[in-house]
């Protein structure tokens, strides 16, 4: 029924959005859809205030774009309708600039410039597109539609007021910040549209809804009646992906000391009934890793205990620091789930292989003869990576071949989700349920997931699917949406039938051999409870990525340092962390702790991403753009790296080892490879010196299909270093002098998009002072 409505409407600007080639040529039906309501909303701001949320499971910027260029091709065409509209209609319907808050700024620019407004005129002709930052500088006297990137909305508003913003929420990050995004919209326009993920409820609330904001959902089934209303047939499969829950019974052991890790975390919650626990949350972020855990756990702390964020050994050993003495919950609980996390590290430590990591063989064997071109496999970090892919090699026929070509490919949760707002979307892989931090990709997913459970955690997880699709059921029945559509003129015709809702995902559970299962035998834990919820886990795992949110536990204490900038800013940092520092003078970027950072020199910092790193998250982009098979050997290489200089006492043993087995380069040219600085070299040159170099990591000891794939990865990462380097410096040199620094944006876009997009999210900040506290919870 609800489709008939837009079938049915004679609005002239309306009618051409929907059904003419008014937007781009790559417009779905969907995203058409969702500018004609938007368009319709801004006629509404005489009635009042109007925020409309699209959530759209697997979001990407395109959405958001296209949301805008309706908005200004809506403007445009009412404004001069000349008596096409009734004259109610016949005004601007923006007053003053418009504001596009996306990750995915260079994309959103080019695509913009060229929307054709009429038959003659481009976008660009009427609207000045520009980024929005402090460093910006308006250009001629035409509006403008500011693409900004999440971090500068608070910080340039300053009282300013914009015909709308358009919030781009697909990235993950942008994600997480939705409600402080809607928040800061709502001081500065009344007019606000937001798309994103599917958002949990407390996220809903945060935004405003349902009292002042609207929700609509572009499920699949959504999505195949939007292209019934406007006659258009996309190119997207309209299909959800059915959920495939694997029971990982071969460790009984193992199973029933994590399912007591789960008892006492499911009571804890309970006795807490809301209020603070110390140390819940750390709990179960240590409880989440070890059910992740697929390889050696022995071997993974020997790894990991290099890494920034410390190894599981480190994390269970603060919480006898932790107290809540006074609290009944607190003292009736705590005692018990400690212990119940103890006895499951060392029973894991005593394991050479995991349940897990037969379930991942398994699945990779069925994989590999089919015909299915991708499957990504989600790890609980990146130190699992390089011990994970050796032992899969002895037991996998054909996988190192999978793997080189990029036909296999490992990631974390954080970068899963990036991958997803890319429009990168395949069957996946899963060694646990995901978390609160990144549940949201389970809504609706149009790809196979399969998800590796110890026994204990399948009625769990059937509870957890169930509860977030029946969350969702009501706002996707043909009766809300007609609700929805009325107050923007769209009225379905009186004989026309409902459309049907979308179903849920099929959850079907298969025990080890693959048959499927009825039922399992479970432990005494709920399938009803959302433990993840009522430990307040909102944000993404403690030990997912790099370098993870700042972290320290509750009732311990520890050494910060405090960092104080001329712009009125300061930020805390934990002992270890290492900032980006740009002296100007000769160009030079370089990484330096924390404590050894001086008053005067200028640091690199993110306005979405406080503690982010500079060549990380430029690699992070880069990569996500590169060919599959290019990207997992450059995340390996890496990672394999990494670990082997974290195996030697200092980089000179290493050296000289090397040396025994025939390196002739000099210490200083090998530093260069294996320095924690700027990243413009990452490997030797010479595949004589490579060969060398990876003779001491496993991966490629044994594996020439390997070796051969990582070297020609790197001597493609080289060259695009080289070149990113120098825009780098060009740009940082702009940012300083307040000079040149749209040019400096538009010369990165030369390389890449998505460089300049992290460009874009840079501000360079001088240190005024550096001070060390002492902090304690």
């Amino acid at each position: 029924m609800w489709d008939s409505a837009l079938q049915s409407s004679t609005q002239l600007v309306t009618h051409a959005l929907l059904h003419k080639t008014v937007l781009p040529s790559d417009a779905l039906a969907f995203e058409k859809v969702s500018g004609a309501v938007a368009v319709r909303a801004a006629l509404r701001l005489q009635a009042g205030e109007q925020s409309l949320l699209f959530a759209v499971p697997e979001a990407t910027a395109s959405t958001a774009r296209h949301i805008v260029a309706s908005l200004l091709i809506g403007d445009h065409a009412h404004a001069n309708a000349q008596g096409q509209v009734p004259q109610v209609e016949e005004r601007h319907l923006l007053r003053g600039d418009i504001v596009l808050v996306t990750q995915a700024i260079s994309n959103a620019k080019a695509r913009l410039d060229a929307v054709h407004i009429g038959q003659s005129q481009r976008l660009e002709d009427l609207w000045e597109v520009a980024t929005l930052s402090r460093y910006t500088a308006a250009k001629s006297a035409k509006p403008r539609v500011f693409l900004a990137n999440p971090g500068w909305l608070e910080k340039t508003m300053n009282g300013r007021r914009f015909g709308a913003v358009v919030i781009d929420g697909s990235h993950p990050s942008t994600f997480a910040q939705l409600p402080q995004l809607m928040r800061a919209a709502s001081g500065c326009t009344r007019l606000r549209i937001a798309v994103s993920p599917p958002p949990g409820e407390d996220v809903l609330a945060a935004c405003g809804h349902p009292s002042k904001l609207q929700l609509w959902l572009w499920d699949s089934q959504a999505k195949s009646d939007a292209e019934t209303a406007v006659e258009a047939h996309d190119p997207q499969p309209r299909a959800n992906g059915d959920r495939h829950l694997w029971v990982c019974d071969s460790d009984e052991e193992a199973t029933q000391a994590l399912a007591e890790v789960y008892k006492w975390l499911t009571a804890a919650a309970r006795a807490a009934e809301g209020r603070a626990y110390p140390g819940l949350r750390q709990c179960w972020g240590l409880y989440n890793r070890l059910r992740q855990v697929a390889v050696p756990l022995v071997q993974l702390e020997q790894v990991a205990a290099t890494t920034w964020a410390g190894n599981l050994r480190q994390r269970i050993a603060e919480l006898d620091s932790v107290s809540g003495h006074g609290s009944v919950a607190w003292d009736t609980t705590w005692p018990q789930l400690v212990a119940a996390l103890k006895a499951a590290y060392e029973t894991l430590l005593r394991r050479k292989e995991t349940a897990k990591f037969w379930g991942v063989a398994t699945n990779l064997q069925a994989f590999l003869p089919s015909a299915t071109p991708h499957l990504r496999i989600v790890v609980g970090s990146e130190a699992e990576v390089t011990l994970l892919t050796p032992a899969l090699e002895l037991v996998v026929d054909g996988f190192s071949e999978a793997l080189a070509s990029g036909r296999v490919e490992f990631v974390t949760g954080n970068k899963e989700g990036k991958l997803v707002a890319e429009g990168d979307v395949c069957p996946t892989v899963l060694l646990a349920p995901r978390t609160n931090g990144h549940r949201y990709l389970d809504v609706f997913p149009s790809a196979r997931v399969d998800e590796l459970l110890y026994p204990h955690e399948v009625a769990v997880e059937q509870g957890n699917q169930s509860r977030l699709h029946r969350a969702w059921a009501s706002r996707a029945e043909d009766e809300a949406r007609v609700r929805f559509l009325a107050p923007f003129g769209f009225k379905p015709l009186p004989s026309s039938a409902p459309c049907a809702s979308a179903r849920p995902p099929a959850v079907v559970v298969r025990n080890s051999s693959g048959h499927a299962v009825a039922m399992v035998t479970q432990a005494d834990v709920s399938g009803e409870i959302d433990i993840d919820a009522l430990a307040g886990t909102s944000g993404a795992d403690l030990f997912d990525g790099h370098e993870p949110t700042v972290y320290l536990s509750a009732g311990g204490a520890g050494a910060i340092t405090e960092v104080r900038f001329t712009n009125g800013e300061q930020r805390q940092f934990y002992d270890g962390q290492k900032l980006d520092v740009f002296f100007s003078e000769t160009s030079n970027i370089q990484r330096h702790p924390v404590r050894a950072v001086q008053p005067g020199w200028r640091v690199i910092a993110f306005v979405d991403g406080r503690y982010d790193g500079l060549f990380q998250r430029l690699a992070d982009v880069v990569n996500s753009r590169l060919p599959p098979g290019e990207r997992a050997a450059l995340a390996l290489w890496r990672q394999a790296k990494e670990h082997l200089v974290a195996r030697f006492e200092n980089k000179t043993e290493l050296y000289n080892k090397l040396v025994l087995k025939g390196l002739t380069s000099s210490y200083g040219t090998f530093i260069s490879w294996v320095s924690d600085g700027d990243e413009d070299i990452i490997a030797p040159q010479q595949f004589s010196e490579f060969k060398v170099l990876a003779s001491e990591i496993e991966t490629y000891a044994n594996s020439k299909v390997m070796l051969d794939s990582a070297f020609k990865a790197v001597q493609h990462e080289r060259g695009r270093n080289r070149q990113l380097g120098r825009t780098l410096r060009a740009f940082l040199r702009a940012a300083i002098s307040g000079d040149g620094y749209e040019e400096a944006l538009a010369g990165a876009r030369t390389i890449d998009a998505g460089v300049a997009d992290v460009f874009a999210a840079v501000e360079v900040l001088e240190v005024q002072s550096v001070r060390e506290v002492t902090r304690s919870s």
